[in-house]
């Protein structure tokens, strides 16, 4: 069987494995920490939301510190995973 190596295991990385299974013996390279699904009940953070308190982008990175969270010179705000 032919061998494929897939570097990261993002959005692009997850499905070129998932195309390249059965024809391929797929092995992943991941530099990132282990997955940690976001356990926060949405409920509650919609309810949080509404009292205003998300002042800005900082918030983000205090509820998801495994986001990196920056400003592009339009002030656009960009986040993403690390």
């Amino acid at each position: 069987m032919k061998k494929a190596i897939v570097i990261g295991s993002g959005a692009g990385g997850a499905m070129a494995a998932k195309e390249l299974q059965g024809d391929f013996k797929v092995t992943i390279l991941e530099s990132g920490t282990e997955f940690k699904p976001f356990a926060f009940n949405i409920r509650k953070l919609s309810k949080l939301r509404k009292t205003g308190l998300f002042l800005d982008e900082r918030m983000i990175s205090m509820l998801f510190p495994a986001m990196r969270v920056r400003k592009a010179s339009s002030g656009m705000v960009l986040v993403n995973g690390i």
